[in-house]
């Protein structure tokens, strides 16, 4: 039985509704989408520990370097370097070099689409975005 969003099921002769059923299964879709949510956020925080490090030892460069100090020292975080809040040179150049970066993959990625090459990752965002309904 299909049932609308926020519509009472319809009863029809000879068939019971099982509450208990349908709460039991839901309970467990909370309980799989939670397992999942947390191996997504052990990953992400590998990655973030993996960042941070590198970023300590200066393999991703001195201007890491002097964010990952102020990261440790709580006076920022990765993501007020990302979004601008810090103001620092060190992530003032940071963020210039991110739109660097992505202008030329972006450029990279228009240039395949033209020759008619392999898929790009525009052309997966774009798969994407389209059956999103967007």
């Amino acid at each position: 039985m299909s049932y609308e969003f926020g519509s009472e099921p319809q009863r029809r002769a000879g068939q019971d509704v099982d509450l208990d059923a349908i709460i039991g299964r839901l309970r467990s879709l909370g309980k799989d989408f939670e397992r999942q949510r947390e191996a997504e956020q052990e990953r992400v925080d590998q990655q973030e520990e993996e960042r941070a490090r590198m970023a300590r030892s200066g393999e991703l460069g001195e201007d890491w370097r002097r964010i990952q100090n102020r990261i440790d020292a709580g006076r920022t975080t990765v993501m007020d370097v990302l979004s601008g809040a810090d103001r620092s040179p060190e992530a003032r150049h940071l963020r210039e070099q991110a739109e660097r970066n992505m202008r030329s993959l972006r450029s990279q990625w228009r240039e395949q689409q033209r020759s008619g090459r392999a898929d790009t990752p525009l052309d997966q965002m774009d798969e994407i975005r389209d059956s999103q309904g967007r």
